[in-house]
């Protein structure tokens, strides 16, 4: 399938801390599952896709918490990062990555990572609200 110049992420949360793989290509960082959207594929199929493929995991999709736009790789890309819950799986890493961590904000913080800080941050405070019963 041929793939668009659209991109999701999924910002996964367990237990008060976000999953994150280690790239094995460029850039070689820290960061979600995520990737290209086919075409003809839904947003919300394309996070279920990714997390399925790169981790091995089913998650919960609870909102879009960031939208990035620029180049990737010499193309014009939009990607829009959505805040999830895991819901159950053993995390496996693809070939596309080398090891997967779960790590609380201030960790991330020490990490070269591919998405900024905000976003975990904007995401756990979300999530704090979901929990809290003051977002449904």
């Amino acid at each position: 399938m041929k793939k668009s110049n659209i991109a999701v992420s999924a910002i996964v949360i367990k237990d008060k801390k976000f999953l994150l793989l280690k790239r094995n290509n460029p850039p070689f960082k820290w960061g979600p599952p995520g990737g290209r959207v086919f075409k003809g594929e839904g947003l919300l199929d394309a996070v279920f896709r990714e997390t399925n493929e790169e981790a091995n995991i089913k998650v919960k999709i609870l909102m879009p918490v960031g939208i990035w736009s620029g180049y990737h790789d010499g193309e014009r890309l939009l990607s829009i990062s959505f805040l999830c819950e895991y819901v159950s799986g053993k995390v496996e890493v693809s070939t596309e990555h080398s090891e997967a961590k779960w790590l609380d904000v201030e960790e991330i913080r020490n990490k070269n990572v591919t998405h900024s800080i905000k976003e975990f941050i904007k995401a756990k405070e979300i999530k704090n609200l979901f929990d809290n019963k003051k977002i449904y």
